[in-house]
C-alpha cells in the first residue's frame, strides 16, 4: 500500500479541470475562494485511494451524508463535471514509491426498467416503479503500478447500495476524511485513541485547552450494555462525551482520524470549523506532532487567514520546509483550475513584508 502522494493531475472531476499539483509536502494547506474546488480536491484523493466502485459511490456522499434510497445514485452522478451529456472522471497520481495511478470512470445515461431482484434487502419495502428510470452504464478503469483493471458499472437509484462493503485489497493508499460536520456526531474513531495509552495521554493534554479538569478518556457501559464514549474529569467525574461542546468533539474527530490514517493520508475539510481562534496554536502543534508520530501526510482546507498565520508560527514546519500552501482558482474562460504552490517560508516572508493574501 502506498504511503504518500507526490503529485496529482486531475483532468476532470466535479468542478476541477486540468489541475496539476506537484511536489506535494508532508502537510498541504489548500486555500482559495468559495467554489474554487478545495473540497473536491480532498474528495478526489479519497476516490483514488481505493479501486472499487463502492468507494466511488461512498465518496460521492462525503459532503452531504445523504444515505436514503436514491441519494447515493444522485450524488454519484453529481460527481461528474457538468459539461452536457459527457460523463467522465479522469485523474493521475504519482506516489513516493515511484508507482503511478491512472483513474478513470466514463459512461453514459440510459433509460431502463428497474429490476426488483437488484434492490438491496434494506430497501425491500420500496415499491419498484413500473416505468423507465435513469441508469448509468460505464466502466471504472484502473492503471496502477503496471497493472490494468476494467470494471463494468451499471447503477441506478435502486441498486447502487449492493455490496457496499469495501475490501482492504482494493486500497491503494490508506485515506481518511474528516468533514466540517463530523464533530456534530459521536466520534466513531474514539476506540483508536483510547486503546493507545501513549497517544491517549497526548490527546488528553490538548483537550485540556477546552477543560483543564479532563483526566482521561474511556468507555462506560450503560444499562442496556452499550459502550458510551466518556470523559473522566476531576471536577465533574465520569460524564458522557456528548455533554461537551463542539470544539472538543472536533478535536477528537481529528485525533481519531490521524490514528486511522496511520502511514497514509488524512484529509480535513474546513479545519477551523468549531475551533476558536485562540486555540489554533495548540491544536495545530498537536496535529503536527501526531501526524509525525503516525507517519501521516496531511491535506487540509481552510478559509481562515488566522489559521494560516498560526501554522506559520510553527518554526519546525517553516525551517524544515514541511508545509506547502496551495491556492486554487477557477479560470472560467479556459475551463481550467489553476493553482499556486508556495513554501511556508515564502508565505511567511510575504505576509510579514507585504500583507500577502495567500487565499486569492
Amino acid at each position: 500500500m502506498e504511503k504518500r502522494i507526490n503529485s496529482i493531475n486531475i483532468k476532470s472531476y466535479r468542478g476541477l479541470s486540468e489541475l496539476e499539483l506537484n511536489n506535494l509536502n508532508r502537510i498541504n494547506v489548500i486555500v482559495g475562494d468559495n467554489n474554487s474546488g478545495k473540497t473536491s480536491l480532498l474528495e478526489a484523493i479519497m476516490l483514488a485511494s481505493n479501486s472499487s466502485i463502492n468507494n466511488a459511490i461512498i465518496t460521492s456522499v462525503l459532503r452531504t451524508k445523504m444515505l436514503r434510497a436514491g441519494s447515493f445514485f444522485n450524488e454519484f452522478i453529481n460527481s461528474f463535471p457538468k459539461d452536457g451529456k459527457k460523463y467522465n472522471i479522469s485523474m493521475n497520481f504519482e506516489f513516493d514509491s515511484g508507482n503511478k495511478l491512472n483513474y478513470e470512470i466514463s459512461g453514459n445515461m440510459v433509460r431502463t426498467l428497474p429490476n426488483p431482484m437488484e434492490i438491496p434487502q434494506v430497501f425491500n419495502t420500496i415499491k419498484v416503479p413500473e416505468q423507465l428510470i435513469y441508469q448509468f452504464n460505464g466502466n471504472l478503469l484502473i492503471d496502477y503500478a503496471g497493472g490494468k483493471a476494467k470494471n463494468d458499472i451499471k447503477l441506478n437509484a435502486f441498486n447502487c447500495l449492493n455490496n457496499r462493503t469495501l475490501k482492504n485489497k482494493s486500497n491503494i493508499i490508506k485515506a481518511r476524511y474528516v468533514s466540517p460536520v463530523d464533530y456534530a456526531g459521536v466520534n466513531s474513531l474514539f476506540n483508536l485513541i483510547i486503546k493507545n495509552d501513549k497517544y491517549k495521554e497526548m490527546v488528553v493534554r490538548v483537550l485540556r485547552i477546552f477543560d483543564p479538569f479532563i483526566d482521561d478518556l474511556l468507555y462506560v457501559v450503560d444499562e442496556f450494555g452499550e459502550p458510551i464514549e466518556s470523559v473522566k474529569s476531576s471536577k465533574l467525574g465520569v460524564v458522557p462525551l456528548t455533554i461537551y461542546g463542539d470544539g472538543i468533539k472536533k478535536t477528537l474527530s481529528i485525533a481519531g482520524g490521524i490514528a486511522a490514517a496511520n502511514k497514509g493520508v488524512l484529509l480535513i475539510d474546513e479545519f477551523e470549523t468549531a475551533i476558536h481562534i485562540k486555540n489554533y496554536d495548540e491544536i495545530f502543534n498537536f496535529v503536527n506532532d501526531a501526524c509525525k508520530q503516525f507517519d501521516v501526510q496531511l491535506f487540509i482546507t481552510t478559509h481562515s487567514i488566522e489559521a494560516v498565520d498560526e501554522l506559520l508560527k510553527i518554526d519546525e514546519l517553516v525551517k524544515e520546509s514541511e508545509i506547502n500552501f496551495i491556492t486554487l482558482r477557477k479560470d472560467f474562460e479556459n475551463n481550467k483550475t489553476i493553482s499556486r504552490t508556495m513554501s511556508a517560508k515564502d508565505v511567511k516572508e510575504n505576509r510579514k513584508n507585504f500583507g500577502f493574501e495567500v487565499r486569492l
